[in-house]
């Protein structure tokens, strides 16, 4: 029986048309599907975001420049007696100082409080305080009237955790901004969908997407302790600072706070300080108008207790820290613990690495007691331990300086922790850390914050170059070059005080 080319085309034909019908079906279907898929996950981001966005603010903060003196070039002994009276008046301010950020409103005792970034508003306080300098404002506008800006005061600060708890003055807030849902961050999961409202660059109301692509990632120059970050892609920029970092249900994950970048910009990567840890840092300012820290007192080795390092020390698995050195008379000390103790569990819990480890201690009340399993010699053991009180750092002051109290200054160095905080690209300089009200200093503009780089022309590292500069000066003014965390440096004339 014969077959034709013709025919057997036919045949071939037809059975491609059969199979392509139902493939071209399926493939209908599952376009249709995803596409539905698709449409479901926009109409989720888009509720989201009508349902939270009113509640999310952008922040401006504006501090009034400090005056510049056109003589402040001239050496004091070179300036015509019939001159210096006129110096007020020759002076000119320097332009304002303005920067923005983000935060949004929580439920404080069934109160609507707003929250932010302690770095958002860092420049406007008076250093160690919650006061405004002079000339300082902080003030807040809402989406539904972006061209209205409303004081606020602080309620309580926190450069530790990165924290500031803000009070809308009048209590007004828009009838459509309300506080935003709190979840628990501590279920985290890595890649669930996050959302980020902002106003990055002063672009109100600005939202962006993403996942967490981590959980407790610790970034040493976030905050003055090690805090475990959320990460996530979501693009955040400078002025995202302080905002909402949210699940796909609408609520409140983390505080948007930093960004890795070679760039100043977004390079998809961007951290979130866990909403859990802030909200105790909340309770902890309302309550006390402090933030307490547990203090352990050890120092752990840098290296991480891998399974090599463990197996030195006779341990089978990683895992734990390495107690480096013990703080004489801390609480390690008072219970006992020694340099070489490997610390293995905190009550019931494994001890991980040296940033969880640290982030625990630190989050416990002083006082609080804990039993902290031991690896030492070969035999593990219980260790009871009373939790201390972290130790704040010692200030190098000059208060005792006769020339520092004519000018009606406190200062301290420079250190590179403060240096990061403040802004300041390297840690050399003196810091002023207090200012006297209506004294020398104070009538020049001269605030908290901001750095002592030279006195009469002779440059100014740190405490000890301070005080040759200081017994060098001749007559009753001195000429102090001073540096901005904004990074303006200007020259400012002081009259000092008589001496006693």
């Amino acid at each position: 029986m014969g077959c034709s080319l013709r025919s057997m085309f036919s045949v071939s034909a037809l059975g491609l048309g059969f199979l392509a019908i139902p493939y071209l079906a399926l493939s209908q279907t599952l376009n249709g599907a995803v596409s539905d898929v698709l449409l479901a996950d926009e109409a989720n981001t888009i509720e989201v975001v009508e349902q939270n966005g009113d509640s999310v603010v952008a922040v401006h903060v504006t501090i009034m420049g400090t005056p510049v003196s056109p003589l402040a070039n001239i050496p004091s002994e070179q300036i015509p007696d019939q001159l210096r009276d006129l110096i007020p008046f020759l002076e000119s301010r320097a332009p304002l100082q303005q920067s923005s950020g983000s935060g949004f409103l929580v439920s404080v005792n069934n109160k609507p409080r707003l929250v932010t970034n302690f770095h958002v508003i860092q420049s406007a306080l008076k250093l160690g305080t919650t006061e405004l300098v002079d000339g300082g404002k902080v003030e807040v506008t809402f989406p539904e009237n972006p061209n209205i800006r409303l004081k606020v005061h602080v309620l309580g600060a926190n450069p530790s955790f990165d924290l500031t708890l803000l009070e809308l003055e009048g209590g007004d807030y828009p009838a459509s901004a309300t506080p935003l849902s709190i979840s628990d961050s501590d279920r985290l999961k890595v890649g669930q969908k996050v959302i980020a409202i902002g106003n990055p660059f002063g672009l109100a109301s600005t939202v962006t997407t993403g996942i967490v692509s981590a959980v407790s990632r610790f970034v040493p120059s976030i905050g003055q302790i090690p805090i475990p970050m959320i990460q996530t892609d979501a693009a955040i920029n400078p002025g995202n600072s302080g905002g909402p970092l949210l699940n796909i249900k609408g609520e409140v994950i983390g505080i948007n706070t930093a960004i890795f970048s070679r760039s100043g910009g977004y390079m998809g990567i961007g951290f979130a300080v866990p909403i859990n840890m802030a909200m105790k840092i909340k309770d902890q300012l309302l309550t006390d108008g402090h933030v307490t820290r547990g203090f352990l007192g050890v120092q752990l080795n840098p290296t991480e207790m891998d399974e090599h390092m463990a197996a030195t020390f006779g341990l089978d698995e990683a895992g734990g820290v390495l107690v480096a050195d013990v703080v004489e008379d801390s609480a390690a000390d008072a219970a006992g613990l020694k340099a070489g103790d490997v610390l293995l569990k905190l009550d019931d819990k494994r001890v991980k690495d040296n940033g969880s480890f640290r982030n625990t201690i630190a989050m416990l009340p002083p006082g609080t007691r804990i039993v902290l399993t031991v690896f030492r010699d070969g035999k593990k053991m219980k260790v009871p331990v009373e939790i201390g009180n972290f130790p704040e750092e010692g200030e190098t002051t000059a208060g005792d300086s006769d020339a520092l109290q004519r000018l009606g200054l406190s200062v301290q160095d420079l250190t590179q922790e403060l240096a990061e905080r403040l802004g300041y690209d390297s840690d050399e300089g003196v810091l002023v850390t207090e200012v006297r009200e209506e004294g020398p200093a104070a009538r020049r503009g001269i605030r908290p914050g901001v750095l002592l780089m030279a006195v009469n022309g002779a440059p100014v590292s740190n405490m000890q170059s301070l005080k040759k500069a200081l017994e060098t000066v001749r007559g009753d003014r001195v000429r102090l070059r001073v540096k901005t965390p904004e990074g303006h440096q200007l020259f400012v004339l002081v009259r000092m005080e008589p001496e006693e």
